[in-house]
């Protein structure tokens, strides 16, 4: 059957060319035939309320999961103002100040930060994106531009990455399928990176999901949330990155040059502040470890760009340190000793859901940039998440087949 994938269509994003692709490959292994439907959220009005306009489409910061604005985006320097930026930079006294303090004097500072570094991040997931997935021809960007699809597909699925996230999308009825006939709506591990709704958001989610035949989320807060909304229990399945083996994962991280010296990734989206890059810079120290920051904004080297590049230093590092989903979670796949800092109220709980997959310890899991880890979070993760890995696919499966008894 033609599947037609709705996410958010980020080409200087990682964590959702990661998703994307599981999510297509996992189709593909059930025997369907997947096409990525690219779209940006538009402005829209209800009837008889106010309209909800969510802003329009902007890149994610390099390398960077998306995230609600307000959260993990106010503290990402791609997305902050170049005069904050700059401000932020020179006042920790770094190399890294310097570097901006001078492009700001050179007249250069849009092109440092901004452009070139999106360019750089965005030209390898491009690629990445076009040599291994099939894009539907036509581009959503407004009201009625999916319309015609719903007859050329068998159904569609919305998922995964934060797709049902209000402050990020707005609500916007293509994140709900509303294009599609009912029948042929599925949503897979969609996520709401938000552990609340307002009143407004609660009325508006629950008018989405009327005629939706088939929904599962990613976290246990999604689940919570859109069943109390829809009056229907909602499975939390695995993130598609899990649908696939780790042997897979693995043929792709072969694919980057290997690490030349033992090695310290990091992958930080928020907590990139003065202490975390002290206690980063200890850790590097204390294990005689090359730091390898796989999310610098102002990194003007391309050495870790790309999908190759992520797996190859999350799988062969010494330790990782991260706040972030993906990183987190490759690093329980391939056994790398990780040390995970905290997010705040409602970016933990996709976490936390990942942590209770692989029955993890919280408390071992989260703590400080400065912590020394040698031992992984998890042994024989492949093994542990097998059960997951096939009740989630049985699930989609199911929802797939049910889609296409209708046809």
């Amino acid at each position: 059957m033609k599947v037609g994938i709705v996410t958010i269509h980020d080409m200087a994003n990682v964590g959702n060319r990661l998703q994307n692709f599981a999510l297509y490959r996992a189709l593909e292994d059930l025997g369907h035939e997947p096409f990525v439907i690219p779209n940006e959220p538009y402005h829209y009005s209800r009837e008889g309320t106010e309209t909800v306009a969510p802003r329009e489409a902007e890149p994610v910061a390099p390398g960077e999961e998306a995230v609600a604005p307000g959260e993990e985006a106010v503290e990402s320097p791609a997305r902050q103002g170049h005069r904050s930026v700059v401000l932020k930079a020179a006042r920790r006294g770094t190399d890294l100040g310097a570097k901006v303090l001078k492009a700001v004097s050179d007249g250069e500072l849009r092109t440092v930060p901004a452009r070139a570094t999106k360019e750089r991040r965005r030209s390898p997931l491009t690629e990445f994106t076009l040599s291994r997935m099939r894009l539907e021809s036509t581009h959503v960007r407004g009201p009625g531009d999916a319309a015609p699809l719903k007859d050329r597909y068998g159904s569609f699925i919305v998922g995964s990455d934060q797709v049902w996230n209000p402050a990020y999308r707005g609500g916007c009825p293509t994140d709900f399928l509303r294009f599609a006939h009912p029948h042929q709506r599925i949503s897979y591990a969609a996520s709401l990176g938000t552990a609340q709704l307002s009143d407004e958001y609660r009325a508006h989610y629950a008018r989405m999901l009327e005629g939706f035949e088939h929904i599962s989320v990613r976290e246990s807060e999604g689940s919570r949330l859109i069943s109390e909304i829809t009056g229907r229990e909602v499975p939390v399945v695995l993130d598609p990155t899990l649908l696939l083996s780790v042997e897979e994962w693995s043929r792709i991280a072969d694919q980057a040059p290997a690490l030349t010296s033992p090695t310290l990734g990091t992958y930080l989206l928020v907590s990139s502040g003065g202490s975390t890059r002290s206690g980063v810079r200890a850790v590097a120290r204390a294990k005689k470890l090359k730091v390898a920051d796989l999310i610098s904004p102002f990194a003007l080297s391309s050495r870790w760009y790309g999908i190759a590049n992520f797996l190859r230093v999350i799988r062969d590092s010494e330790q990782v340190i991260t706040d972030s989903f993906h990183a987190t979670l490759f690093a329980i796949m391939f056994e790398t000793p990780v040390r995970v800092l905290r997010r705040g109220p409602g970016q933990d709980a996709r976490l936390e859901t990942l942590l209770h997959t692989f029955g993890a310890d919280a408390d071992t899991a989260f703590g400080a940039a400065s912590d020394l880890v040698d031992q992984p979070l998890v042994r024989e993760p492949e093994a542990i998440s097998q059960a997951a890995r096939e009740s989630s696919l049985s699930w989609l499966g199911g929802a797939l087949e049910a889609a296409g008894a209708h046809s």
